[in-house]
């Protein structure tokens, strides 16, 4: 899964957000699930073909 801060300005603990800390998932008030970050790295908006292209990859099957 990949997660982007659509308004980073906003919500600016994103910018703690490191490799191995775990995210809870939400339904409404519920935790559902967990997941935890494999890496950050920081997107330009709008997405350039070129990055679009490298999360893309991550979508198909192995």
């Amino acid at each position: 899964m990949i997660v982007v801060a659509l308004f980073f300005e906003h919500t600016p603990d994103w910018r703690d957000v490191g490799p191995g800390d775990v995210l809870r998932m939400y339904e409404g008030s519920r935790i559902c699930g967990h997941g935890r970050v494999a890496w950050v790295k920081p997107a330009t908006w709008p997405m350039s073909e070129d990055e679009q292209d490298c999360l893309a990859t991550w979508l198909i099957p192995t």
